[in-house]
């Protein structure tokens, strides 16, 4: 009997590096950039726990760079102008950083 093709054994292993707070609350922005959404759907986009989620919109929302909206049965999450700003900023700034990585 020959060994099977696929196994558990054979995926590859999930990155094990856990993303820093502020790396959490740039995929969220970068997230609602993209469409507003509620916690679940947005938990799932950015593959966070509801905890985690929860604290960094927290954050975010203290900050201004998202707005929580209630809606008939559910609350959906709009990034702001001031999110976007702010995440603009951000994605600058990694480029800039990997240029220099580059050419260093």
């Amino acid at each position: 009997m020959s060994p099977p093709t696929r196994g558990l054994w054979l995926e590859p292993m999930p990155s094990l590096v856990r993303r820093s707070k502020l790396e959490v609350c740039l995929d969220i922005l970068s997230a609602l950039a993209r469409r507003p959404m509620g916690l679940t759907r947005l938990s799932l986009e950015v593959n966070v726990n509801y905890v985690t989620l929860r604290r960094c919109l927290d954050l975010l929302i203290g900050q201004g760079l998202v707005e929580e909206v209630a809606e008939e049965r559910s609350r959906s999450y709009y990034i702001t102008e001031r999110g976007l700003t702010a995440l603009n900023y951000f994605v600058k700034l990694k480029d800039m950083l990997e240029v220099e990585r580059v050419a260093a």
